[in-house]
């Protein structure tokens, strides 16, 4: 454990968002630890996303919280943010805070902490934005070196040509931003993908947590897999337990992405992990009426184990396989993994009483987790527990980091 001292705050991140972390969750994150005088969870958060899968993050991280001057300087960058002094605040964190943070983590932490209204809003200057503003603005704003004046000229300008455009400032720097990012192709998966051409391997887990977002958006709507044959192999199916639009939707993970109803549209997996999932998510919520954004207290039970299934894939991507137990294949009809519960014999008690999902049998509620030629753990999609091997039945508020390390 990199940060000890907050082993209990990082794990009930890791529960409550199922290891999945976008803008909203981090704002809202560190508003709430600031409402108990806690200000180091929130820039944990912000370290967290930022960097993402980088291993270099904790290391950088600790870097900076190892120094005496750094809870100080958090803190009070915090509350000059509350009083929308910005210039103070990046001055407190930056200019005259902890050494090696850098005003690209700097500027993150001042756009997630920024909690009122004032005339500019605080907005992340990265490489990334600097580099798009020079080619598309012809503007150089350097992320390296950056004093207090330079970033409020910076936020000025942004606020000027978000006027002219019609959009926000904030929208204005994310389009800058994919927008580099996706020429250039570096991003982790928290937020892009790290290459515009990407695998079969290392879509399974971008569909699963696609298939997650749209879930956890609607209720009233479940996943299976199946091989409907004509072209479209290795799917997850999302379909509706009631019928109210007809909504249907195909995730191919060997081809690209359908929406048969109610809209037709049909996706490059490209497309998708360039706009990133929660955007996409938001796109197709304005769409089909669902609800903009995750709200996991009100979530279906199978919308919330998608998506720690999608972060144990992330995680562990090569070392596991996700399985269905069900497979629906137009040539061949539905086959049915029954073996799997041999291991598992409180699932297989429970899957008596289980409905049919769209037709398939009750074990389409279940998914396995496989380690090489074995199955270590069964998700219970339907309830929201997971199995392990050594007959731990757990909520899938997700495994703890030692479930993890057992597979």
């Amino acid at each position: 454990m990199e940060f000890p001292e907050y082993s209990e705050f990082l794990n009930d991140l890791y529960v409550e968002h199922l290891g999945f972390l976008d803008r909203k969750i981090v704002k809202d994150t560190i508003a709430k630890y600031a409402e108990h005088n806690c200000y180091v969870e929130g820039f944990l958060v912000v370290m967290i996303w930022g960097y993402a899968a980088d291993p270099r993050g904790p290391f950088r991280t600790k870097r900076v919280l190892s120094q005496s001057i750094a809870t100080e300087s958090i803190e009070a960058s915090y509350k000059a943010l509350s009083e929308n002094d910005i210039y103070v605040a990046y001055e407190t964190l930056e200019t005259r805070g902890p050494k090696f943070l850098g005003p690209a983590f700097a500027t993150k932490y001042l756009y997630f902490a920024k909690a009122g209204d004032g005339s500019l809003t605080p907005l992340i200057l990265d490489s990334l934005v600097s580099e798009g503003l020079k080619k598309w603005g012809g503007v150089s704003f350097s992320s390296i070196s950056v004093g207090a004046k330079t970033y409020i000229d910076y936020l000025q300008y942004m606020s000027d040509s978000a006027a002219k455009l019609g959009v926000s400032p904030e929208d204005l720097e994310f389009l800058v931003f994919s927008e580099t990012a996706k020429q250039k192709g570096n991003q982790s998966w928290s937020n892009r993908a790290g290459s515009q051409l990407v695998s079969e391997s290392e879509i399974e887990p971008w569909a699963l947590l696609l298939a997650a977002e749209i879930l956890l958006r609607d209720s009233n709507l479940v996943v299976y897999y199946s091989q409907p044959g004509g072209g479209q192999y290795e799917c997850l199916s999302i379909r509706e337990l009631e019928k109210r639009t007809g909504l249907e939707i195909d995730l191919n993970m060997a081809g690209s992405i359908h929406i048969f109803e109610p809209t037709p549209n049909r996706y490059s997996w490209e497309e998708i992990i360039s706009r990133g999932v929660s955007g996409f998510c938001e796109l197709l919520a304005q769409q089909y009426q669902w609800n903009s954004q995750v709200d996991l207290a009100s979530a279906s039970q199978v919308g919330k184990s998608f998506r720690a299934l999608a972060s144990l894939k992330m995680d562990l991507n090569s070392e596991v396989r996700i399985r269905s137990l069900v497979c629906d294949n137009s040539a061949y009809g539905v086959s049915v993994n029954s073996a799997a519960f041999e291991k598992f014999p409180e699932a297989a008690e429970n899957i008596k009483t289980y409905p049919e999902l769209c037709r398939l049998p009750g074990q389409a509620w279940f998914w396995s987790i496989e380690q090489g030629d074995r199955i270590v753990g069964l998700f219970d999609t339907h309830k929201g527990v997971h199995y392990l091997l050594d007959g731990v039945v757990q909520r899938t508020l997700w495994p703890t980091a030692a479930d993890k390390r057992n597979l």
